[in-house]
């Protein structure tokens, strides 16, 4: 007698995911859960005591265009930023972002603390956002910075 046949499973190697948007999604829960809010509100009063300037958005709204990051590693490490740009254009914003990296890595951040520009452009990975900012603040401590 003959097995009963089953269904082959489809996709060729796949698990659980059935496509790739599946795949974000599960990835995008998993960053999401890691996130620390109470690290984020700790974080957001550190930044407001730097720039003396409190948030009128959400965290991430408002740090977004990369302008309050520019103030603030421009007041952690005078100079580290030539020019905020004060443009509502997508490019621009990412500039400022890029340039807040770069100032923070050159200031002593580890590069593997450093978020993605679109980590915070588009929000995809906030968790990585307050790792950066975390590290810098370490790193202010370290070399005596006081707000």
């Amino acid at each position: 007698a003959a097995a009963p046949s089953q269904p082959v499973p489809s996709g060729g190697g796949g698990g659980e995911y059935a496509d790739e948007e599946s795949l974000e999604k599960a990835v995008q829960r998993t960053i999401a859960a890691k996130y620390d809010k109470n690290l984020e509100v700790v974080l957001q009063a550190w930044i407001e005591g730097v720039v003396g300037k409190e948030f009128e958005q959400p965290f991430a709204d408002e740090l977004r265009s990369g302008e309050v990051l520019c103030q603030l590693i421009n007041t952690v490490a005078p100079g580290s930023v030539k020019k905020i740009n004060k443009s509502s254009f997508a490019f621009k914003q990412m500039e400022n972002i890029t340039n807040f990296l770069r100032g923070a890595q050159s200031y002593g951040v580890p590069k593997s603390c450093i978020f993605d520009t679109a980590d915070l452009y588009n929000q995809d990975n906030m968790f990585g956002v307050l790792q950066t900012i975390q590290a810098l603040n370490k790193e202010a401590t370290k070399k005596g910075f006081q707000s």
